[in-house]
């Protein structure tokens, strides 16, 4: 033995008999706690391998020929993240393995076992207990014959997992083996779910993760017009770390079976999602459909796929397809995933980026035939950022493209879709940035774009080739200034200083008149509209970028000289030494120097205004005024307040002159510790129709969340759909919150 580690045991001896000499001394119980420097040193030189472990105990002696310590009475050893409380405990200094008994409690990160015996190493974590109940990760388990290996996995036999914290559960899962990774994910065999000492279910294997905080299952249950009865019911499996499975057994009395399955996987650098779900649909056409002659296809299907990859050398791979069986489906089966994507398109995208470059190559087809789209097979772009010419103030930058384009109207016969041909398209431009006075920024740009085009609009194959060029040209110019007031104090509505920052700017763009205009061209990237209820079109996307190569509308391009002008505002105070903006308010306009096709100098004037006085609250407001007609053309508002979790309020406006006016919102308030109300409602104020209305009570458990409701929602063209839902979910994966809806 090394004289260092001879020297450390004879000071424990010391230390041991002074604590028997104070015991004799006193009737008062002591701590002694003992730093040890009890590890086995290295045979170069005596340095220690590791951090030491340390105990406290009543009673503390050591064996130094055995190289073991032992403690008795309220000990508590310490290394590292975990900490091991029992009656008695045998340390093996050599080795670093622990033997304790009596009322033994191990805290780990954020996981706790109780057990009466256990064994433990410290350089390998190795965990052996015959049996043991544990807490981690919102789950209290009780099994026997539990063993640890590796860093963070538990196997533990005739096993018991639940959410609820009694002693006798309302309910648990019964597994004969079960693997647990504290943190990452739960996998049981021959699974059992009781409720009280009811069996209800069995399963072969169960497996969820808990990396994320959503219930393992949902079922909901209810009554709706259209579909009938139903009863929903997802389950969600862990297959292992990269992948997690999700299974829907659905069934509607008037639609008939439904199956599904969704896979959400990340390895690596690549993080994706497969989605399918199949419906044996027994329901009829109603009235509404046999007008405009449609049919229910019997058997009706989604499928999707979500991927993006980092690959190496900076490229990036995206794939996002969408395929479904008809045109109404999602709204049949998943109405609030319609409203949010209507009709998805299907894209595969390579992207390599570079310092200077970015360089892709992009598929888009058209997987469901009865959606209008624009085809891509394929489309290549190169792009060049903006990047200095030599030694020049100069800066260049380009945007070019190439592909086959054919558009498919699908069964909306839509004139705009129609036509195919392959297209090359090329824009360069030089870019000159400049500040004055150390303030005035101005930028202007000339550019030249050319483009080929295989046929014209006529889209017959014998037609001619079209070959357009045009040229641009144009100036951005902006500045700031402010003004603070680093005095104004106001601890009521926690003010700290102001400063009021205003920004004007200008941006000025000419286009020549092109050698084509868009009328004798195919339009595959070009401005869309959409047909309000009064019959008048409307651009889809209200405002685009008005410079080069930020507007893509490539096909649609014509003689313009306008400008488009205005002002950006903030007003900031400081909280917790960060700006907080206040207030934000931008407003802007176009002029057009020349007479357009709609006889109008000035576009329309639009302005957003946001407000967030505190953190409490907010509120948006966006507008948009016709200039030519003198009226407001459309309205969004958006107010939210809320108080933590007691209660909230969220209400909101969007108009449209001659399409619609709805007000509504959504609104929650806690009745009481178990109760929780929810209710949003839309109203069209034009014709007086009540869009959509819910209503909600959410009843706390100690082991659940259950929903009850009614849906009510209008259809204008048939009867309004009613809907009765009572779902279930485990209170310890919430998925609802009071607050920012």
């Amino acid at each position: 033995m090394t004289k260092p580690l001879e020297a450390a045991f004879d000071l424990a001896a010391l230390v041991s008999g002074v604590v028997a000499c104070a015991r004799f001394m006193t009737a008062l119980h002591k701590c002694i706690c003992i730093a040890l420097g009890l590890l086995a040193l290295s045979a170069h030189g005596g340095a220690p391998e590791q951090p030491a472990a340390t105990i406290d105990a009543k009673n503390l002696r050591v064996e130094r020929e055995k190289q073991l310590a032992h403690g008795e009475g309220d000990v508590v050893l310490r290394y590292k993240d975990l900490t091991l409380r029992a009656d008695k405990v045998r340390y093996n200094i050599a080795t670093d393995e622990i033997w304790a008994e009596g009322n033994v409690r191990l805290n780990r990160q954020n996981q706790e076992w109780v057990v009466p015996s256990a064994y433990y190493n410290l350089k390998t974590r190795a965990f052996k207990t015959d049996v043991a109940s544990g807490v981690f990760d919102s789950l209290t388990m009780r099994g026997e014959n539990i063993q640890m290996t590796g860093s963070n996995r538990y196997s533990i036999s005739k096993a018991t997992l639940t959410t609820c914290d009694y002693d006798h559960p309302h309910y648990r899962l019964e597994a004969v083996r079960a693997d647990i990774w504290p943190g990452e994910r739960v996998v049981l065999y021959n699974v059992t779910l009781r409720f009280g000492n009811v069996p209800v279910f069995w399963f072969p294997m169960m497996a969820w993760s808990l990396k994320d905080r959503e219930s393992p299952f949902e079922v909901a249950v209810g009554q709706e017009s259209r579909a009938g009865f139903f009863i929903l019911t997802e389950y969600r499996v862990s297959l292992n770390r990269h992948l997690q499975a999700t299974l829907h057994v659905d069934g509607r009395t008037k639609r008939g079976p439904a199956v599904g399955t969704d896979f959400d996987y990340v390895y690596g650098n690549a993080v994706g999602s497969v989605k399918g779900y199949y419906s044996r649909d027994t329901s009829s056409p109603d009235e509404i459909d046999k007008l405009y002659g449609k049919t229910i296809p019997r058997n009706r299907y989604r499928f999707d796929w979500q991927h993006k990859q980092e690959l190496p050398d900076d490229v990036s791979l995206t794939v996002n397809a969408s395929k479904q069986s008809d045109s109404d489906f999602m709204d049949d089966f998943f109405q609030s995933r319609y409203h949010r994507e209507g009709e998805p398109a299907s894209v595969a995208d390579v992207t390599k980026r570079g310092e200077n470059y970015t360089l892709s190559l992009m598929a888009q087809p058209q997987l469901n035939p009865f959606f209008a789209e624009v085809e891509r097979l394929p489309e290549a772009r190169w792009s060049v950022n903006r990047m200095r010419v030599a030694n020049t103030p100069l800066f260049y930058e380009s945007d070019t493209s190439a592909g086959y384009y054919h558009n498919t109207h699908g069964r909306t016969n839509d004139p705009a879709f129609e036509g195919h041909s392959p297209r090359v398209d090329t824009f360069h431009q030089i870019v000159l940035p400049q500040q004055y006075f150390g303030w005035l920024s101005v930028v202007p740009r000339a550019g030249i774009r050319g483009t080929w085009y295989m046929r014209d609009a006529s889209g017959a194959s014998s037609s001619n080739e079209v070959h357009r060029f045009l040229y641009t040209a144009g100036i951005e110019s902006s500045f700031k200034f402010w003004r603070s007031w680093n005095n104004v104090e106001d601890k009521r509505y926690d003010i700290h200083g102001l400063r009021h920052i205003v920004e004007p700017f200008v941006n000025y763009q000419w286009v020549g008149s092109p050698n084509e205009q868009p009328n004798d061209l195919l339009q595959f990237d070009t401005y869309r509209y959409t047909t309000l209820w009064d019959s008048r079109p409307l651009l889809v996307t209200r405002y685009h970028a008005l410079d080069f190569p930020a507007n893509t509308a490539i096909d649609a391009l014509g003689r313009q000289n306008l400008a488009r002008f205005g002002v950006r505002q903030k007003l900031q105070t400081q909280r917790d030494n960060l700006p907080w903006d206040l207030a934000t308010l931008e407003t802007w306009t176009e002029y057009s120097f020349e007479d357009t096709a709609m006889h109008r100098d000035f576009t329309d004037w639009f302005t957003t205004l946001r407000l967030n006085p505190f953190y409490w609250c907010s509120f948006d407001i966006g507008t948009r005024f016709d200039c030519q007609e003198q009226k407001l053309a459309e309205l969004n508002t958006d107010a939210l307040v809320f108080d933590r979790d007691r209660w909230s309020i969220n209400l909101g406006n969007r108009y449209l002159d001659g399409d619609c006016n709805l007000a509504g919102g959504r609104a929650s308030y806690r009745l009481s510790r178990h109760w929780l109300a929810t209710l949003e409602q839309w109203f069209d104020m034009q014709d007086g129709t009540w869009l959509y209305q819910e209503y909600k009570l959410q009843q706390e458990t100690h082991d659940w969340l259950i929903n009850y409701g009614f849906r009510r929602t209008g259809q204008r063209v048939r009867e309004d759909e009613n809907t009765f839902f009572v779902s279930v979910s485990l209170k310890a994966y919430p998925a609802i919150r009071i607050g920012k809806h």
